[in-house]
């Protein structure tokens, strides 16, 4: 028999779904503080993986803490891959004579996309 899943109060819900928003806004607001338009491979692995961690601690928020685990690390290592791979698509086009790409967007748009499709949801 399955089990049937914790009511979560809705000012939970609300606050969760405002951590998913802001939190991500606030890292990427404090880490544009740094030179951060010609980061290293490091610099953008970290900054994916600490904006999409706090996107998806937004998510154990709104979720009431009722959470896969390997989802939740799968994601993680994910953005960690999708950090990697967004430098090195950046390095190509400046070595072709394109201009660096600030990563904070990308990191961004990349955590909220796994907060969307997290699979955590029900």
């Amino acid at each position: 028999m399955r089990q049937r899943p914790v009511r979560v109060p809705g000012l939970a819900r609300v606050v969760g779904t405002l951590a998913i928003i802001v939190l991500p806004l606030a890292v990427v607001w404090e880490a544009r503080a740094y030179d951060t338009l010609h980061a290293t491979l490091p610099v953008y692995a970290i900054l994916f993986l600490l904006v999409t961690l706090v996107a998806q601690l937004g998510l154990i928020m709104r979720r009431w803490g009722n959470i896969n685990l390997g989802r939740f690390l799968f994601d993680l290592a994910l953005s960690v891959v999708a950090g990697a791979v967004s430098w090195g698509v950046v390095h190509v086009a400046v070595h072709r004579g394109g201009g660096p790409v600030d990563p904070s967007l990308v990191a961004t748009i990349f955590a909220y996309i796994l907060a969307i499709w997290s699979g955590q949801h029900p």
